[in-house]
């Protein structure tokens, strides 16, 4: 069950990837992540009634890894969005494959998950695959690919927006683990709302007509905050039912489909190279949680 709602979630990155660099050549990354915030709670709430038979009960210790999720979440949110209107999704996407890196090494630190030997070769692949991305680059010098993918300022922000996920399941997994009955979907609305409060004050000092750009664009926001709520479900879920390393690892899904969706709709070059890195990259994920 866990696979299949990981699956879910990773096609849902894919297609709100895509839906999201449309949107953005009109709308500010702040905006943007402060109106899906917003619109997908009721979704989340209606999700939570429907499941859990109503709101489920917590702690404090709920509400301590429910805000910690939502303020890196600010940062992560940001950045990535940032990325994803300024650089290729092609480019962007494989990157992040240094997520479960992270993730796995978090939850060895924090919450005792095992990193075994095999863990090394995958590590290695994800670097061998994102020197593949640039390939052709090489022929100006041996590490020229590596120049080329992280002197891009917007990759490095995508790859730093990836890190921060990497720590953000950890919290979302303890408030998770402190609903009674458990709940994901329910962590993921109280998230929601906190990283929406948290968006107001830079929507207010950053965009000068936020309601502009909301009313231009309200169609999209509507769809990615009902395909937003789905995702958060099947993600939460899935993090509740198994390994941490392992659902991150089927997430990583998404790049494949992402680069053929920027290909296809966008006409980004290098579709060839990409790929190839990409999936260098996604079995490096795939040996990391063995």
């Amino acid at each position: 069950m866990w696979f299949w709602l990981s699956l879910l979630f990773a096609i849902w990155i894919s297609v709100g990837m895509i839906i999201s660099k449309h949107v953005l050549r009109g709308v500010s990354p702040s905006v943007l992540s402060a109106a899906l915030a917003f619109l997908t709670v009721p979704f989340l709430l209606l999700i939570t009634l429907a499941t859990a038979g109503g709101i489920p009960s917590t702690d404090w210790v709920f509400w301590f890894g429910v805000l910690g999720s939502a303020f890196l979440n600010v940062f992560a949110t940001l950045l990535s969005y940032t990325a994803i209107k300024h650089a290729p999704v092609s480019i962007l996407a494989p990157i992040a494959s240094f997520n479960p890196l992270f993730t796995a090494l978090f939850a060895f630190a924090f919450l005792g998950e095992n990193l075994k030997l095999a863990g090394v070769i995958g590590i290695v692949l994800i670097v061998v695959g994102s020197y593949f991305l640039n390939i052709k680059d090489i022929k100006h010098s041996l590490f020229r690919p590596f120049s080329v993918l992280f002197g891009n300022r917007f990759v490095r922000f995508f790859l730093l927006a990836n890190f921060i996920w990497a720590i953000t399941p950890i919290f979302e997994k303890t408030a998770i683990l402190h609903t009674v009955p458990q709940s994901g979907v329910f962590a993921a609305a109280a998230g929601s709302s906190l990283l929406f409060l948290f968006l107001i004050p830079v929507v207010k000092k950053g965009v000068p007509k936020p309601f502009l750009e909301l009313g231009r664009n309200w169609k999209w926001f509507i769809l990615l905050s009902i395909l937003g709520a789905v995702g958060y479900w099947a993600a939460f879920t899935a993090y509740s039912l198994a390994n941490l390393g392992y659902v991150t690892s089927v997430f990583r899904l998404s790049i494949i489909f992402t680069i053929f969706w920027g290909w296809l709709f966008f006409k980004e070059e290098r579709i060839k190279e990409r790929l190839l890195g990409a999936i260098v990259m996604i079995t490096g994920t795939i040996l990391l949680v063995l």
